[in-house]
């Protein structure tokens, strides 16, 4: 059974895991470039973006590379 998918459906995609959800037509979650380079490096904010995408990786709201 098949049916016409409505704006704030979700989905999960289970090749990925990542939730997927409709409006105005499919739209998944694009996962941000890890911090590099740049004049300034700070550390512990790099590590903590990159804590935090793979947390939304984890909760299926980002896909893996």
């Amino acid at each position: 059974m098949y049916i016409t998918p409505q704006n704030g459906m979700r989905i999960m995609e289970p090749a990925t895991g990542q939730t997927i959800f409709y409006a105005n037509g499919w739209q998944r979650a694009e996962t941000p470039a890890i911090p590099s380079g740049g004049q300034i490096v700070d550390a512990e904010a790099r590590q903590a973006i990159d804590h935090l995408i793979q947390s939304l990786r984890s909760a299926g709201i980002l896909s893996a590379p």
